[in-house]
């Protein structure tokens, strides 16, 4: 197990009550719009990948498919089976090593994981192997930009926040992947997800000395970064202050080919 996902386990298992109780994992506009660009098929069966509070699993579910919901951390995987209905399926594994037969799903998904995989390309080629010919898999993540030294200031800045964060690629970045693992991309979109950074910051367990300097670097920002985070707060605004902002995020459905 590499030192990242070792981190991803501890700093999840942390911070699993906040996961299976934040608004923004639990609902809004990712999930409502990757179940619904995903097509579920009723009493088909779908896998939800680095499944956290197990919400994307459970929407699925809802839209009437069987569902495996799986996750690396034990302690967050039992929270969120504590809360799943009867007849719930949790599996601990990887992202990377799913241990399932070849094209045994007609759908997977993950949402909101995907920049703390080491290897997302891995991540990509295992998910596709398992997709039946014709099956769909469905990705949110937050995105950063293309040009090199700002996606270095936004990864940093996620850093900052969250040590077990290893990397948001940029949109053309994820399309490129899905491709080289043997998927035709059906759809992308980008769209905002707007937060304070004081409680983006506390629902990772920061102390003062972090969220202070996590409102410095968006408010001493170059001035790409500040458009890229759409911060709405003034020059000179203090620190002390909490500051409005928005993550950027993607979202990508890709088709395994039919034979």
């Amino acid at each position: 197990m590499s030192a990242k996902q070792t981190q991803a386990q501890e700093f999840f298992a942390r911070n699993a009550s906040y996961y299976l109780r934040s608004a923004v994992h639990a609902g809004g506009y990712s999930l409502a719009r990757l179940v619904e660009t995903l097509r579920p098929e009723p009493n088909a069966l779908a896998l939800d990948i680095a499944t956290g509070g197990g919400h994307t699993a459970q929407a699925l579910r809802q839209a009437g498919m069987q569902v495996i919901a799986s996750d690396l951390t034990g302690p967050l995987l039992a929270a969120a089976r504590g809360l799943a209905p009867p007849g719930s399926h949790f599996v601990r594994h990887s992202a990377e090593q799913l241990p399932y037969p070849a094209g045994c799903f007609a759908r997977v998904s993950c949402r909101n994981a995907a920049h703390h995989f080491v290897d997302v390309q891995g991540f990509l080629r295992a998910a596709a192997r398992v997709l039946q010919p014709g099956g769909l898999l469905g990705v949110v993540d937050i995105l950063s930009p293309i040009v090199p030294r700002e996606a270095r200031y936004c990864n940093l800045f996620e850093t900052l926040r969250d040590r077990s964060h290893n990397w948001a690629h940029s949109m053309p970045d994820w399309i490129f992947m899905l491709e080289q693992a043997g998927l035709q991309v059906l759809h992308t979109e980008q769209f905002d997800l707007p937060l304070m950074v004081g409680v983006w910051a506390a629902g990772a367990g920061c102390n003062t000395e972090t969220l202070l300097r996590l409102r410095a670097m968006l408010l001493q920002a170059p001035g790409e970064i500040r458009t890229w985070y759409k911060v709405s707060a003034k020059d000179g605004w203090s620190p002390w202050a909490d500051v409005p902002f928005a993550l950027q995020q993607g979202l990508w459905v890709a088709q395994k080919p039919p034979i």
